[in-house]
């Protein structure tokens, strides 16, 4: 997982490698900022917002260092959790298949 640098507050209307982070992470939690190119656009400050506003922050759209700390925790529980992990869901059930093809 990458991480957001924290050296400061993403800039709307500019590029950089943590907005393009902050993009991905925020396509990963299931919001939609429009753009995933790294430009902090109207769209990725409204899908800051929405994320702001689930996770009882004040809805400002800019990634300050709150909103960068619980969207970092908030992806770290995601990866945890395992519950999109296609992969691993995929390995259980090839088990669970082989199983049952076993018992013939």
């Amino acid at each position: 997982m990458s991480r957001l640098s924290r050296s400061g507050e993403p800039q709307r209307d500019a590029i950089s490698e943590d907005t393009k982070t902050l993009q991905a992470m925020l396509v990963g939690l299931g919001y939609k900022p429009g753009r995933t190119d790294g430009y902090y656009s109207e769209g990725t400050a409204a899908a800051v917002k929405a994320f702001q506003r689930q996770c009882g922050l004040r809805e400002t759209g800019s990634a300050d260092s709150a909103t960068q700390e619980k969207l970092e925790k908030a992806v770290r529980d995601w990866v945890r959790s395992g519950s999109h992990d296609t992969q691993l869901e995929a390995a259980a059930q090839a088990l669970r298949s082989s199983k049952g093809a076993r018992k013939q």
